[in-house]
């Protein structure tokens, strides 16, 4: 599958990041959908005509924070990958619980962005499968 044919979920409910982060990604090939909370994204989680290759999820979110949306989203499909991209310090463990492949501290710069989606949607794992992906460091 090409880059053009991936297409990513943005999940977001502050406007302006969102809107930087479905630029940034659809600028590089990648086909980007958006939701402002957990709610609206598990819309199109479940449309099997829309299939989302890669979920990039806040946690603090209005209706349906990330823990909420992730948790459910498992209950339907353990296999998407999961970026959680926060300033909420959580801790290492408890975000494997929900099924997080990958976590992104805000801020962070573009490439720390694109590297980390890069390695989400190419099933590039780190080699310690109990370590969660933080291009910062490893936690």
């Amino acid at each position: 599958m090409d880059q053009n044919s991936k297409r990513i979920l943005i999940v977001e409910d502050d406007y302006t990041l969102r809107k930087l982060l479905v630029e940034i990604l659809g600028t590089t090939g990648y086909q980007v959908v958006e939701a402002d909370n957990g709610l609206n994204a598990m819309l199109y989680c479940r449309n099997e005509l829309l299939p989302i290759d890669l979920i990039i999820s806040d946690y603090l979110m209005p209706i349906m924070n990330g823990e909420q949306f992730i948790k459910e989203l498992r209950l339907i499909n353990r296999d998407i990958p999961v970026i959680l991209f926060t300033a909420s310090r959580i801790g290492k463990d408890t975000v494997k619980s929900w099924g997080v492949s990958y976590l992104l501290e805000k801020p962070c710069d573009l490439n720390e962005i694109t590297t980390c989606v890069d390695m989400a949607l190419n099933s590039i794992r780190i080699p310690d499968p109990h370590k969660i992906y933080n291009p910062r460091k490893m936690i």
